[in-house]
C-alpha cells in the first residue's frame, strides 16, 4: 500500500512538472504604438470579444485607451477619469465600467 501511495505520488509531480515546463519562451509577434502616453504603468485592462477592442487604463496619463485587435490599431481615448484603475466591461450591457481613483474609494464611472 505503501509502495502504491508513493508511486502515485511520484507520477503526479512527474505529471505536475511536464506541464509547468515551456517548450519555448515568449516571442514578440507585433506591437502597437501609443503615442500620446507618457508615463505609468499599464496593469489594468479589459476586453470586448464581440466588439473586437481592447481597453487600457492609463492611470498617469488620466486616459482609457481604445485598441482595435482586429487592426492592432488605437482607435480611441476616452478622456474623464483622472486615474482609472480597473475597469471591466460587460458585453450583455454594453458598457464600459472604469473605478477612478484609488479603488478603496468606491466611485464608479460609466
Amino acid at each position: 500500500m505503501r509502495s502504491v501511495a508513493i508511486a502515485f505520488a511520484g507520477a503526479f509531480l512527474f505529471a505536475f512538472s511536464l506541464h509547468s515546463q515551456v517548450a519555448e519562451p515568449l516571442k514578440l509577434i507585433g506591437s502597437i504604438p501609443l503615442p500620446g502616453l507618457h508615463d505609468g504603468d499599464f496593469d489594468h485592462f479589459a476586453v470586448d470579444v464581440p466588439g473586437q477592442r481592447l481597453f487600457l487604463a492609463a492611470e498617469q496619463n488620466s486616459a482609457v485607451e481604445v485598441i482595435d485587435l482586429h487592426t492592432n490599431k488605437l482607435v480611441h481615448t476616452i478622456t474623464g477619469p483622472k486615474v482609472p484603475h480597473p475597469i471591466v466591461f460587460r458585453s450583455d450591457l454594453k458598457k464600459l465600467f472604469v473605478v477612478d481613483g484609488d479603488p478603496g474609494d468606491g466611485h464608479v464611472q460609466d
